[in-house]
Parts: C-alpha cells; structure tokens; sequence
C-alpha cells in the first residue's frame, strides 16, 4: 500500500505508459513518490498523447476513488495525478472493479454481479413452487415480471453508502451455512455484492433487543442500489433466536425466502432454505429465529408505485 502522496508525470515519448501501471502496483513504502517518465521539453511534454495518456490514467484512478485527478500544464507541461490517503495498489489492477463516484453513473452492465444477483432472483421467483395458491402464484409472476424488466432495461446502479449494524457480525455465518444448502446459487450471488451493503432498520423506534439481532439491507428500490419504482428486493439478517415483533405492511404484498437458517411466523410452520413465506396485504405476522444458527431472507415487496415507496414501519402491540 501507498502511504502519502503520488504525484505522477508521463509524457509520449517516454514510452513508459506500460511502466507506471507496474510501478504503481510495486509501490509499499509512504511518504511521496514523483515518477518521471522521461520529461523533456515543455512543448514536447504537451504533445496531446501524453496528455491523453495520463487523462485516461486519472479517470480510471479516480473512479476507482482513489483521489480527485488534476491535470495541469502550467510548469512545464507537466500532466499530475495525486492519490491522498491510504490507496491500496492491488485496485490498480485492469481487472479491479470499478467503484462509483458521484460523476459516474453505473448500470447492470458496468457491474456484473448485481446482474448476476437479480438474475438469481428471478430464479427464485420462477421456479419456487406456489403450493396450489393462486394468490402466491400471482405474486410470483409479478415479482419476476418487474424484474425481468430490470434486466431488459439495464437498470441503473446506484450504491448507497455502506453501513453496518451490530448484527452484520452474524453476517459471514449466514451466508456459509447458505452456501450449503438448496439456495447456494442464490447465497453465493449475494455474498458478492455483500461488501456494498447499506443495513438498516427501517423503524424510527427500535426496540432495543432488536437493535442487536435485526437489520436489512436493499438490493433494489427508489434509492437503489439497483434503482426501481415498481419493486423493491433486498434481504433481512437475524441473529439466532430472534423475535421480530409483529408488524403489517399497508397496501403491500410481501414473500419472504428462505437463504438460511430457520424461521417461524405466528408459530404456523418452520421455514428453511428453499421456503417461501407469503404475507398478503396488511397481514399481522411476526418471526421468530432458531437459537442456534442465524438466519437470511431475501424479501420481495409489490404495490402502487405511491405506498411502496412511502411505507411506514412501524410495530403492532398485540393484546395479551
């Protein structure tokens, strides 16, 4: 890793386009490094390729978020590139993937894996058994309708800023018990975009049990990461032996799937990977988690496009 301050000048004639990656890459002590790629004369230096060359070599820093470039031709025509902070070499790499900035707009196809996890939810939706219901069945069609389209429009990609909550340390559990069983497909496109996750509570009142056994994160939504107004997708993490305290979405059809663990809702059946948990429309439900292992469901809601967005969560106090 490189400590400090890089300061990069390039010109055409050095021929050195192919040496800065490498020297960069080899890079482990701090403090500043000047790389000097065979300067000459200011004329010569502003040649348009090499200017070209070290535009292009900014770019790609910076998408990387490795610093804000500058170009700058006023001494010389020199051409800078400086990197502050702590940059770790290996994203330097060609095959590092890219990260956002506010200047870059992504969609599915500049970022494979979130393709690659809405891919494997329309799995989920297409080939999960609907049990002879027809209101399940319907939510179903819809669920992999919406993101079929997704997919056919190359939806936008726009990350949400990362965060974690206490039960996030239960987190890397989940997802290798998940790896094990009927959904691994599914666990391991989610492991993937796992690192970019944004979990969250979604209640403006948290009870403080819950506060260390329960959070959820988007995969799709008005505010992304992968930008919808017609659906929302993400995932619920629960340590073991939770108890989600009973709550009803207004105006919203919800499923939950099984990735991993064991759940109950209302104490009307066990759920394990593979299950899916249909909730219609203003349906009183509560969960509870196994005391062994922690558990991970990816959730689907639909409705009008007006209450999707605009849910209130809030918990039921059910009478004794």
């Amino acid at each position: 890793m490189v400590q400090g301050t890089v300061v990069l000048a390039a010109d055409v004639h050095a021929g050195a386009q192919a040496d800065v990656l490498h020297i960069l890459q080899n890079l482990d002590r701090g403090g500043i490094v000047f790389i000097a790629a065979g300067l000459r004369t200011g004329e010569e230096i502003g040649h348009l390729g090499g200017l070209l060359f070290v535009a292009f070599l900014s770019v790609r820093l910076c998408q990387r978020g490795l610093g804000v470039g500058r170009a700058d031709n006023a001494r010389g025509g020199g051409f800078s590139f400086r990197a502050d902070a702590t940059t770790p070499m290996e994203e330097l790499s060609e095959d590092a993937p890219m990260t956002q900035t506010p200047d870059t707009r992504q969609t599915l196809r500049d970022v494979p894996d979130w393709r690659y996890m809405l891919q494997e939810y329309d799995e989920l939706y297409r080939y999960l058994p609907a049990g002879g219901s027809e209101k399940i069945a319907t939510h179903q069609r819809r669920a992999r309708e919406a993101i079929a389209r997704l997919l056919k429009q190359n939806a936008e990609v726009r990350l949400q800023p990362q965060a974690q909550k206490p039960v996030t340390a239960h987190l890397r559990r989940a997802l290798d018990e998940g790896r094990q069983g009927a959904l691994a497909q599914a666990v391991r496109a989610l492991d993937a975009v796992a690192p970019y996750l944004s979990w969250q509570y979604g209640y403006d009142k948290v009870p403080k049990g819950l506060q260390q056994s329960y959070a959820y994160a988007e995969l799709a939504g008005a505010q992304g990461p992968v930008v919808s107004d017609e659906i929302i997708l993400g995932v619920v993490l629960f340590a073991p032996g939770c108890t989600y305290p009973a709550h009803a979405h207004k105006a919203i059809t919800e499923s939950y799937v099984c990735l991993s663990g064991a759940v109950s809702e209302n104490h009307q059946g066990v759920y394990v990977p593979g299950s899916m948990i249909f909730n219609p429309p203003d349906h009183l439900h509560r969960i509870t988690v196994g005391k062994q292992e922690p558990a991970l469901l990816a959730y689907a809601w639909l409705g009008e496009k007006d209450v999707l967005h605009n849910q209130k969560m809030v918990f039921t106090r059910t009478r004794k």
